[in-house]
């Protein structure tokens, strides 16, 4: 059984967003709250469930990997959704390409 947090009757149950008392966050109310901090620093548009497939592509890891490791039924399903996240895998794909038959 989880340890009693300091000072709170609720367990921690080793939660990602969580208020002061270990009490969970709602996930809307993170989601709100990364959104802002998006617009706050100029970043590009991006939502907090995004960002988990980001790194991902754009260090080149092969589609299917990132499919299966996130559980996306077919691989069309991977493309179709996050192929856009990473326009510097396409860049540097068009130079490969170039390259060979330079």
């Amino acid at each position: 059984m989880p340890p009693i947090r300091e000072g709170s009757k609720r367990r921690d149950e080793d939660l990602v967003f969580h208020q002061p008392d270990g009490a969970c966050r709602r996930p809307d109310a993170v989601s709100a709250m990364f959104v802002r901090r998006v617009y706050q620093y100029d970043l590009p548009a991006l939502t907090l469930h995004g960002i988990r497939h980001a790194p991902a592509l754009e260090q080149g890891v092969h589609p299917r990997v990132v499919q299966e490791r996130l559980g996306h039924s077919t691989i069309a399903v991977t493309l179709g959704i996050y192929s856009h996240v990473a326009p510097t895998v396409r860049d540097e794909a068009a130079g490969l390409v170039a390259s060979l038959v330079a």
